[in-house]
């Protein structure tokens, strides 16, 4: 169902309640792109379209009343990807590529479930849907179960993270030697290894810093201690910092590569994540008529209204007491309603608008 340009004033949404409905549906649906879809929606004009949104929805809510919902989780917004991919030589990160397995695995799931003969009308809108076991290993391979990339994504990765372990154990050991030579002289300020900037260094006296061969890389905001970083493990040190940067640089390849496979999948990738979020509207749609026990209301163009035992779903979601209505109107054109002072006229004329907001949204009413 589109948004529209809307046929009724925003106060007369308030007024019936139909943004109470808007927000419930924006809570409940699982893509955040629809969030603002629901705030937005308006009711539709031409029965043709409305009727086709009751179909796609009504197949949802068989599946919830079967207790067999479709399996349909948190679609994340991948739309940023889809620009990244179109240059040439880009990459994403782990981040995007999270993103993209889900939307992978969930895109899967989907397409096995919605069996033609459940499912006749999405079966046939879901057929492009991503169902790739081949892609899904793609990311797992580089990747792990909280999207940190695996040590062994590649050989070379595999040999830089060792030999990066080997010489941070190095240089450990070196200044494991200078910190006991220290402390036994009583240099020292501090009683750990200080890091600044990726390399390792003594917090010593001020007044002792010359009494280790090194560089004095920084100082306390006191002025009492001296960041000194040994002769002895300077070249160790450039060592470390050189492999740190290989293994950025690995990485980035392995993330351009994996990029690279993918780009040439981008436009089904993008249908997929749109029939899913086209999908999470109905189903969103579907959990609503379920919570209310709704029914799907046949439309007319004749002017005609048929209400049998219905209630004011607004009662309904906030646990409240409901009187049902009956109404029936042939193609008149005045309603008139009498009756005592809190006798209930204000709430049937709000439930009535309601009734069609609902109705022209493709949405069910919780009526007979």
């Amino acid at each position: 169902m589109k948004n529209n340009k809307a046929i009724c004033s925003h106060h007369f949404y308030e007024d019936v309640g139909f943004n109470t409905i808007r927000t419930w549906l924006g809570e409940h649906c699982l893509c955040s792109l629809n969030e603002d879809y629901f705030h937005e929606l308006v009711p539709h004009s031409s029965k043709v379209e409305i009727e086709q949104s009751q179909s796609f929805s009504g197949e949802l809510l068989g599946s919830l009343q079967r207790n067999s919902p479709i399996p349909l989780e948190t679609i994340p917004d991948i739309t940023e990807i889809f620009s990244i991919m179109a240059i040439a030589g880009s990459q994403l990160n782990a981040d995007h590529f999270q993103g993209l397995y889900q939307i992978l695995i969930c895109s899967s799931l989907i397409k096995q479930t919605l069996k033609k003969n459940n499912f006749p009308l999405w079966h046939s809108n879901s057929r492009n849907l991503l169902n790739s076991s081949t892609a899904v290993s793609a990311i797992e391979k580089v990747f792990d179960d909280a999207f940190k990339m695996k040590i062994d994504a590649s050989a070379e990765l595999k040999r830089l993270l060792r030999a990066i372990l080997t010489m941070e154990e190095r240089i450990k050991n070196t200044m494991v030697q200078l910190m006991t030579r220290a402390r036994s002289e009583n240099w020292l300020q501090g009683d750990q290894v200080v890091w600044r900037n990726g390399r390792s260094m003594l917090p010593l006296k001020i007044s002792q810093k010359r009494k280790i061969k090194g560089i004095v890389q920084d100082q306390s905001a006191t002025g009492q201690t001296a960041y000194v970083e040994p002769l002895e493990i300077i070249e160790l040190n450039n060592q470390l910092s050189e492999m740190q940067f290989e293994r950025v640089e690995e990485e980035n390849r392995i993330l351009r590569e994996l990029t690279a496979y993918f780009r040439p999948m981008d436009g089904q990738i993008q249908e997929s994540f749109y029939i899913l979020q086209h999908l999470d509207r109905h189903f969103t749609i579907a959990k609503l008529a379920y919570e209310l026990k709704a029914i799907r209301p046949e439309l007319n163009d004749t002017g005609q209204i048929l209400l049998e035992k219905t209630a004011n779903p607004l009662f309904i979601l906030a646990g409240k007491d409901v009187v049902l209505l009956d109404l029936k109107l042939n193609n008149d054109q005045i309603l008139l309603l009498s009756g005592p002072n809190a006798g209930g006229k204000t709430v049937v004329l709000k439930s009535l608008g309601l009734y069609a907001i609902m109705a022209q949204c493709g949405m069910y009413i919780p009526a007979k």
